[in-house]
């Protein structure tokens, strides 16, 4: 991975971070991120629709919460997560 694709990985990583904390109060760390992109990626999350070739939106539950997490699938990352009326 070069340098500014990791720099922006981590920044789409900061994001969600902020997202999450600031929409629902959820702590949202390397491990959360981990398990969501697991459930996106073992077809547990629920497809809701596609942004572009790169980017999907998908409905999770995280910390008993019902969200819509944003992922790249290029980077395998949680770009944002909105709440769960969010269409």
């Amino acid at each position: 991975m070069t340098r500014r694709k990791a720099r922006r990985r981590r920044r789409q990583v900061l994001h969600a971070q902020r997202r999450a904390f600031e929409r629902f109060g959820v702590g949202f760390g390397p491990a959360e991120n981990a398990e969501i992109v697991r459930q996106i990626q073992n077809d547990e999350a629920t497809f809701h629709d596609r942004s572009s070739n790169r980017v999907t939106r998908w409905w999770i539950t995280l910390a008993g919460e019902r969200m819509l997490a944003v992922y790249d699938k290029k980077r395998k990352v949680v770009v944002s997560v909105y709440a769960g009326d969010a269409s």
